[in-house]
């Protein structure tokens, strides 16, 4: 038989695979911060301020008309055009001698081309050097390096002309010059251009420059895909210059003639005129948005420094600053949402009642609105996907294991065969082996017919299903005489460690549980009651002497009273149950507190007294130091007062009797009735090993440590399934949440159970270690 073979006494640990846990719950957390948190506070202020600032702008922005916005583009050309000639020492205020004299300063070499770009009504237009964007500066310094203007013809074909003869003074003879006649001589031409000429200016504003939104068009009008495009009964290239001219905009009689004098140039004055009219919008809709935002990072401030307690300027690094910023929350969001749909209600609301419609609409509100309910679209969608993503992982899980908690415990950290923690084929065989002859030695006190009953059939199921315990399909165990059994556990040399995890593993073995299932009157199938009378006749104290007889056998003395006492100490950790013993302990130690003088010179023997008997393998003033940190809730490293907190709470006197701490107590937890028996029993298990086997015995911290860290491991496990299958329970139907809501129950009174043991194994190992160190 191969003895290399190795067999897990306690539960599996995890193996390597793909991490679905890691991503569900990655995803879950993603989904949590997408999803809008607001409450009905947030939601009346976004709800006001949309109110508010609505009525702001009903009453206090100008409507938005033709005229309004000719006058306040003509008023910002004008104002540009006179502080730009004073530059260049023009003194006059008149805006003729102000565009005459910026002319004067700053002649551009394409205005020789006017007659072939269609004259003084169009070829501001149709020359694109003089356009005011990045296409008419790319083509004024093309004209300063190629003597040729470029720009289209009347119907809309881009042409290249070279520049007339007359204007070929204005190309630069060397590059820098032809730099600066390119750029910023071309620029403040087209400052002198944007109220028209200098005959113009005054009587009619003349043709001034094409805006920025016009000018591109112009330029994508000549690419063949553009070209073709009509508008109406119009080309695009004719539908602009008429937009331009204002013949497009301009009022016609009955016969179809244009009324004089109604003619609405759409150029660069107008452009401007538009942008003040909306910067103008603009100011209640950013009112609304920094009304909002700043509620928002005002109440979340608040709650930060209430959660975290600040009192004073260094608290404020506890605050996480990215729950108080005024964005990327998908709250924040659905605030402004609400707020700018508010805001637009009432300024529609307003237009359609006063009869003004498209004049009085702030459209500045409405595209807000837009991008608002764009964002939360955007944040629906993602929310979607994710989930989409999470349900794929999901079902790729659950095709793997539909339970996940039985696939959390089989996966139960890494595996302890690698750490050389696990049993051989003939190791496990022994344990089986003991279980039996503990049993046998239970009825033998009195003949039972029906436990003799229960151990047949006991056997014979660990015979049939011993290879699969093993998960070796061609093992079979062996049931060995008494003697037999003797020289099995010599032959392996009991010394070792798998002897005494053997003797903890028969030690808690109790037999007598049900083997089969009956039916009840349902015809549900139920654990067997067949055996359920032999429970209260197991003669627990006989059958732990037995095994207690076994250790001392093989040199382990005083072993077996110490792993059970601990093991129960354990299950009432893990179970909240205080023992009688440790209550009547220290009620008996209380009047002797009297006597411990101010400096705690008998803290120590006092200490040694209460816990001292869980670190049978220290002795001296390392047991002491350790009593004392173990007394103080831990090493203060592990979170703990370390022994200076253990002194002051055996010198406190008062202290000693009320403080959980003190009685290392600490760490418990209400875990409730319903806390599953696996859990508390293989975590009482693991814990014990640890204390009496690794620390006590062996003194092997780094191992203890490492299965420290592992058992912390499987509590994030279930922790992280916890959040899963509450996101489940959240989308579920009402029938579904019922057994959500089971597992749900079940998987908190594991988290909970596990993480009493987690906190009790940190306080004992860190004291462990300050015994040590000290």
């Amino acid at each position: 038989m191969d003895n290399n073979i190795q067999v897990e006494v306690l539960p599996n640990f995890k193996v390597n695979r793909f991490n679905y846990d890691g991503i569900i719950y990655d995803l879950n957390s993603e989904i949590s911060s997408l999803k809008n948190n607001a409450d009905q506070l947030d939601y009346l202020i976004s709800v006001s301020s949309g109110i508010l600032t609505g009525m702001i702008d009903v009453f206090f922005i100008d409507d938005f008309t033709k005229d309004s916005i000719a006058k306040k583009g003509d008023a910002i050309a004008e104002n540009i055009v006179r502080k730009s000639a004073k530059l260049f020492g023009v003194e006059s205020n008149d805006l003729s001698e102000c565009v005459r004299g910026l002319e004067k300063c700053f002649p551009l070499a394409s205005d020789g081309n006017t007659p072939e770009f269609g004259g003084g009504l169009q070829h501001h237009l149709r020359d694109f050097a003089h356009h005011p964007n990045i296409v008419g500066l790319v083509f004024s310094l093309l004209t300063q390096f190629t003597g040729k203007a470029y720009g289209t013809d009347p119907n809309g074909r881009f042409i290249i002309v070279n520049v007339s003869s007359s204007s070929q003074k204005y190309i630069g003879h060397t590059i820098p010059e032809k730099i600066i006649n390119g750029t910023m001589k071309w620029f403040f031409h087209l400052v002198s251009d944007m109220a028209g000429s200098s005959y113009t200016a005054i009587k009619s504003g003349g043709a001034g420059l094409p805006g920025p939104i016009l000018s591109l068009a112009k330029e994508l009008s000549t690419l063949p895909f553009f070209r073709n495009i009509k508008i109406g009964d119009h080309t695009l290239s004719t539908f602009l210059s008429k937009l331009y001219n204002g013949t497009l905009l301009a009022s016609h009689d009955d016969h179809g003639r244009i009324i004089p004098l109604t003619k609405y140039s759409f150029d660069l004055r107008k452009e401007m005129g538009i942008t003040s009219e909306l910067s103008q919008q603009a100011i209640p809709v950013v009112m609304n948005d920094c009304i909002v935002r700043c509620f928002f990072m005002i109440r979340r401030l608040s709650q930060e420094m209430k959660q975290n307690r600040i009192h004073n300027l260094d608290d404020f690094k506890k605050i996480s600053w990215d729950n108080v910023k005024p964005a990327g929350h998908a709250t924040i969001t659905r605030m402004l949402t609400i707020s700018s749909a508010v805001f637009s209600t009432v300024d529609l609301s307003a237009a359609i009642l006063t009869k003004k419609y498209w004049i009085s609409v702030n459209y500045v509100g409405l595209g807000r609105c837009a991008l608002a309910i764009n964002d939360e679209i955007v944040m629906t969608l993602k929310i979607r996907n994710l989930e989409r993503i999470k349900d794929m992982y999901q079902n790729i899980q659950n095709n793997v294991d539909a339970d996940g908690i039985n696939r959390i415990h089989k996966d139960f950290m890494k595996t302890l065969k690698d750490m050389q923690f696990g049993l051989s084929l003939e190791q496990t065989e022994i344990l089986y082996n003991l279980e039996y002859y503990k049993t046998l030695y239970d009825f033998s006190v009195k003949d039972n017919t029906l436990k003799k009953e229960w151990l047949d059939e006991w056997k014979t199921y660990i015979t049939e299903g011993f290879s699969e315990f093993v998960h070796d399909s061609s093992a079979v165990i062996h049931w060995y005489d008494y003697s037999e059994l003797i020289e099995r556990i010599s032959d392996f040399n009991p010394k070792e460690i798998w002897f005494r995890q053997v003797l903890l593993e028969a030690l808690i073995f109790e037999p007598y549980f049900p083997l089969c299932e009956e039916e009840n009157k349902k015809g549900e199938l139920v654990p067997s009651k067949k055996y359920n009378s032999l429970k209260r006749s197991y003669h627990e104290k006989k059958c732990d002497d037995f095994i207690n007889q076994m250790a001392i056998h093989y040199g382990l003395e005083g072993y077996v009273p110490r792993v059970k006492k601990t093991y129960h100490h354990m299950i009432s950790k893990l179970t909240n149950k205080m023992t009688r013993v440790l209550k009547i302990t220290v009620s008996t130690l209380i009047g002797a507190v009297i006597f411990v003088s101010g400096d705690g010179v008998f803290a120590g023997p006092i200490a040694t007294i209460l816990v001292g008997s869980q670190f049978t393998g220290l002795s001296g003033a390392a047991l002491v130091n350790a009593c004392l940190a173990f007394i103080g809730g831990g090493s203060i490293a592990a979170g703990g007062a370390g022994m200076a907190g253990g002194t002051a709470v055996i010198v406190g006197g008062a202290g000693l009797f009320g403080s959980a701490a003190g009685l290392g107590t600490g760490a418990l937890l209400t875990a409730g009735e319903a806390i599953k028996e696996n859990t508390v029993v293989q975590s009482a298990k693991l814990l014990t090993i640890i204390r009496e086997i690794f620390l006590n015995d062996e003194h092997n911290i780094e191992d203890a440590d490492r299965l420290q860290a592992l058992y912390e491991e499987e509590l994030i496990e279930y922790q992280k399934f916890s959040i899963e299958l509450k996101n489940k329970y959240d989308h579920a139907s009402s029938k579904q949440k019922k057994d959500y809501k089971k597992e749900l129950n079940t998987l908190d009174d594991i988290i909970k159970t596990m993480d009493a043991g987690k906190k009790d194994l940190n306080k004992f190992i860190s004291s462990y270690k300050e015994g040590l160190n000290k």
